[in-house]
């Protein structure tokens, strides 16, 4: 915001003050967008509780608790039964977390098999769409575990299962567009396209 020469030497301390506000305000979220440290995340989960339980969400990230189930991320059941919460993680860094049940004694319940992963992109915001897993073979559960890895260059993108059991795959990618399923057996690798010239990078590997 600028004001004419003729205006400044008019203006008071207040609204001095007044305008410096108004500046932080606009500029903040900009800010720490092109910073690479605000990429808007919305975690979202499935799963059927009992009265007074809740359901949480925590990670490697700082956002997320630093798996600390103390300092996870609280989602709301407003939709139930898809809880969800919303956070802002690093951009171009990928992201493991897990999903947790708090009794109302405090006591948790950790859904199981191995963390999921995500690697949010600058200016595109994710959303994971996950089922609670109270087994390690719940299928299509959602983002799929770290023993499914991926790397991407301009033309494909890789993706190999080295889980114990076959899974059928699918690459998220940052504008939100989805790749076609592919049956991937243990220890095989298949094809997907990759980020293009417009680097729509790969945020996630789902199931089908």
């Amino acid at each position: 915001m600028r004001s004419s020469s003729r205006k400044r030497h008019v203006l008071g301390r207040p609204a001095l003050l007044s305008l410096l506000l108004v500046a932080v305000v606009q500029t903040g979220p900009a800010h720490a967008s092109a910073a690479g440290g605000g990429v808007p995340s919305t975690f979202r989960a499935a799963t059927s509780t009992s009265w007074g339980q809740q359901v949480f969400v925590t990670g490697d990230a700082e956002a997320l608790g630093a798996w600390d189930p103390a300092l996870a991320l609280p989602l709301d059941a407003a939709a139930y039964p898809t809880w969800s919460g919303e956070t802002a993680l690093p951009a171009g860094t990928a992201v493991q977390y897990k999903y947790f049940i708090r009794n109302p004694d405090g006591s948790v319940i950790w859904e199981e098999g191995l963390n999921r992963t995500l690697t949010p992109w600058a200016d595109s915001p994710v959303t994971t769409t996950d089922r609670f897993r109270f087994s390690s073979d719940t299928p299509a559960s959602g983002t799929a575990p770290t023993c499914v890895t991926s790397s991407s260059g301009w033309r494909y993108t890789f993706v190999r299962n080295d889980c114990g059991t076959p899974y059928e795959l699918q690459v998220i990618y940052r504008d939100g567009s989805e790749s076609g399923c592919r049956h991937v057996a243990p220890g095989s690798e298949a094809t997907f396209p990759g980020y293009g010239t417009r680097a729509n990078h790969p945020v996630a590997i789902h199931h089908c």
